[in-house]
């Protein structure tokens, strides 16, 4: 289990969030109690930092079902939807936008796009955004008048017809990533 901390202000008190960034799970092992392995192996340090929450991106229920058995309440869920057929027109813009690839040198660009775009609680660290757009199977970067405009980063699924959209942003002025 690999994790980054988030902090922003809660209602009450500080918060500290703790990101699961990736689980690995042996065939044929029970997924409760790898994560039961997994997290006595890491509370001790989640607490002594005072983390609070953790946060968990997945498509797979087995690490819900896994958390919740553990007696981790869910807090917020994010849903993601596909649409068929005729997508609305896009948003009214200064010029049009041009979609290039990104490329690695480009990672402070993306890095401006993304601080500009989020929210601190939902920002992931540099290292983590940086990692995305060295492995995303396609990044691509968003410019209107040469001025940097959003950032895309999608990974296709070895097992399905499906990818997944990683992360996207994009910047409220063209002046926003700077």
């Amino acid at each position: 289990m690999a994790r980054s901390l988030r902090t922003r202000a809660g209602w009450q008190s500080l918060e500290r969030w703790a990101d699961v960034a990736s689980v690995a799970i042996s065939d044929g092992q029970s997924p409760v109690k790898a994560v039961r392995t997994l997290l006595d192996t890491a509370l001790g340090a989640l607490k002594a930092g005072g983390v609070s929450g953790l946060v968990c991106l997945t498509s797979e229920n087995w690490l819900q079902e896994s958390l919740a058995e553990l007696r981790f309440l869910e807090l917020d869920r994010v849903i993601g939807y596909a649409r068929a057929g005729r997508l609305p027109s896009p948003p009214a813009m200064t010029g049009p936008a041009r979609l290039r690839p990104a490329r690695s040198s480009e990672g402070e660009v993306v890095l401006g796009l993304n601080a500009a775009a989020f929210a601190p609680i939902w920002r992931y660290d540099s290292s983590t955004i940086l990692s995305w757009l060295l492995t995303a199977d396609h990044a691509v970067l968003a410019e209107t008048e040469a001025e940097p405009a959003g950032f895309g980063l999608t990974t296709a699924s070895r097992d399905s017809e499906y990818a997944q959209l990683v992360r996207i942003a994009i910047a409220l002025s063209s002046r926003a990533a700077e």
